[in-house]
């Protein structure tokens, strides 16, 4: 079903939103919250612990923190070429 998820929301993020940050979001929702159930309930039947998914969220964090950092230094260096 999850898999199913994330291939209906190709087409949803292409045809709903004009911009790659329409598509990023859609491509974000259906990833983190189409499956965050699933992986709750294994984290916790896998591990023993009823704060595992706590694992995943910190997981989704720290990718959002790469990908901001990223995103800011392709920002800098198109606006400064000369900046490192």
């Amino acid at each position: 079903m999850a898999l199913v998820e994330l291939w209906l929301s190709l087409p949803y993020g292409s045809y709903n939103g004009t911009t790659a940050s329409s598509l990023a979001h859609s491509l974000a929702t259906a990833l983190f919250g189409g499956l965050t159930p699933l992986l709750s309930t294994w984290l916790i039947e896998a591990s023993g612990d009823k704060a595992a998914p706590g694992f995943w969220l910190a997981g989704a964090g720290a990718i959002s923190l790469v990908a901001t950092y990223l995103v800011d230094r392709r920002i800098v260096k198109e606006r400064d070429p000369n900046h490192k």
